[in-house]
């Protein structure tokens, strides 16, 4: 699934240093607003963010009235995650000067990590009212609109902003990940396969071109993908997992237990890796093994259906009864309309009135599916 949230984008990307900030002795010497602009922007660029933001402190202090320097002062915030006072600097610019795309732009992407998303919206809004050929405000206006699940809606901002900048992979993989959301599978693989040749190290664009595959059934190809994306980034558990339910619907059991022991080590709190893993010692028939992995799974996510329903057959085989049927209950309570599920209630309620074994296959219990995670938080 989608990540809570999708990238968005500054004017530059840089790294994430925290310089510890120049002490200040005796009295500085004055001067002019530009001077400091340009001490900060030198800072900055060097990654000193702390010194830059001394600078544009001046600048702005210097020279209320100048859009660059509550601009700058703005970005330099923003990178020190201090959003508020960002967003107050990127107001102050723009009420100097609001025709300045970068700052609706930056403002917008302020706002979204305020939680801010409908006003972010609208600063993209602004920024493209301002130019309908801003590929950047495109792609970000995309990435609200990916996070509101309004996947047809950031379908068509992020097609524009790959129509503007053909060369960007990144709007690829998530016009891609959009794609497949909508249930086009074959067009989100040929989307990651476009950005694969504009970037052949795209991390995303192998995992999501993996999804798009296994959802097509090409489970050789999909793990190939997922391959890929392991070598690129052994440290990322949505590869492992990925590559767990490939080899999982390949047959190969023992390779998708090691894949999904791999994801949990990275990240123990994954509700699906857990719940795949139990799956695949069901298929097994280490039943109490996988019901571990179900309790595992539904510590980090009650609401898991099919965790509730896997457990339930699985304490079935084990003879406990009474437990598989409250397991059976939970699933209706989520999902009502599941007819497997009410015939399997109703042949263990049968069961323990009878003393006898209960005539219930598994069918399609043991269910698996690869993640989709889109971009950087």
């Amino acid at each position: 699934m989608p990540s809570p949230n999708p990238p968005s984008r500054v004017a530059s990307v840089h790294s994430t240093s925290t310089s510890p900030r120049p002490r200040e002795t005796g009295n500085y010497p004055s001067r002019c607003a530009e001077n400091d602009l340009r001490a900060g922007q030198k800072a900055f660029g060097a990654d000193r963010y702390h010194e830059a933001l001394f600078y544009f402190d001046r600048a702005t202090s210097g020279d209320e009235a100048n859009p660059e320097a509550w601009y700058r002062k703005g970005n330099c915030l923003h990178v020190l995650k201090r959003n508020l006072e960002a967003a107050r600097c990127y107001d102050l610019a723009l009420e100097l000067d609001p025709t300045r795309t970068t700052a609706w732009n930056n403002k917008g992407i302020v706002l979204t990590g305020l939680g801010r998303t409908g006003s972010a919206i609208r600063c993209y809004d602004r920024a493209l009212a301002i130019d309908p050929a801003d590929a950047t405000a495109w792609f970000n206006k995309g990435s609200c609109l990916h996070a509101l699940l309004r996947f047809e809606d950031a379908l068509a901002c992020y097609a524009q902003a790959a129509r503007l900048a053909p060369s960007d992979a990144e709007a690829w993989v998530q016009q891609g990940i959009c794609m497949f959301r909508l249930g086009r599978p074959a067009e989100s693989v040929a989307s990651n396969e476009r950005a694969l040749q504009l970037q052949e190290g795209n991390f995303e664009a192998w995992l999501n071109r993996g999804v798009g595959l296994y959802a097509l059934g090409q489970c050789a190809a999909a793990l190939n993908c997922f391959l890929e994306a392991v070598r690129l980034r052994p440290e990322d558990h949505r590869a492992w997992y990925n590559r767990g339910t490939a080899l999982h619907a390949q047959g190969r059991y023992s390779d998708a237990l090691a894949a999904y022991d791999r994801a949990l080590a990275l990240d123990p709190r994954q509700s699906r890796a857990w719940l795949n893993k139990g799956a695949t010692l069901q298929c097994r028939g280490n039943y109490e093994q996988a019901i571990r992995c179900y309790d595992r799974a539904l510590k980090y996510d009650p609401s898991a259906a099919l965790a509730w329903r896997n457990r339930g057959f699985c304490l079935m085989q084990s003879e406990r009864l009474e437990e598989a049927l409250r397991s059976y209950e939970r699933v209706l309570g989520i999902n009502p309309r599941d007819a497997w599920v009410r015939k399997a209630k109703q042949a263990t309620e049968e069961q323990i009135f009878h003393s006898q074994p209960a005539l219930c296959r598994s069918a399609s219990t043991a269910r698996s599916a690869p993640d989709l995670r889109a971009g950087n938080a």
